[in-house]
């Protein structure tokens, strides 16, 4: 699609949650679309997404936390955006 298409899915994709979207079979489907066929600025921008820490129930919130890219890893779904990236 056109770079301004994908700008507009990155946009979707941080302001909704990378992890949430990950974690659901089709919406996974479209993040590893991005990182595929993303410009290195789009795919940069999903991986600085998954390095961030967040608590468990995926608010960034005080206390200790995990990162996003450890809690997708142990998903069934967002596993294979972890793969894609």
């Amino acid at each position: 699609g056109r770079d301004s298409d994908r700008d507009s899915l990155l946009q979707i994709i941080v302001n909704n949650d990378l992890l949430k979207l990950s974690r659901q079979k089709f919406a996974s489907n479209v993040v590893e679309k991005l990182l595929k066929y993303g410009n290195s600025a789009q795919r940069n921008t999903i991986v600085r997404e998954m390095l961030k820490v967040v608590r468990e129930g995926g608010s960034s919130q005080e206390g200790v936390g995990s990162t996003v890219l450890l809690l997708m890893v142990r998903d069934a779904y967002a596993n294979y955006v972890v793969q894609t990236a």
